[in-house]
């Protein structure tokens, strides 16, 4: 059986960390994406329901001043 030199192990195991941590960020990143683009949509909806609710109440208003019964 042949040996295997201690530098060429510790070589292997140091490769071996490298590509391990370069597999954690790049789903560290996957997951940072994914947080922004649900931020940016959350954002979005909030902006959209609060213009609804704007537009209803002008609606509200405009009915209350234009719309009086006899």
């Amino acid at each position: 059986m042949r040996k295997i030199p201690i530098d060429s192990l510790i070589q292997l195991l140091g490769m071996v960390g490298i590509i391990g941590s370069l597999i954690f960020v790049g789903l560290e990143m996957q997951q940072t994406q994914r947080i922004a683009i649900a931020s940016a949509q959350e954002t979005r909806m909030n902006a959209i329901r609060v213009t609804s609710g704007v537009c209803r109440k002008v609606i509200w208003m405009l009915n209350r001043i234009f719309c009086t019964e006899i």
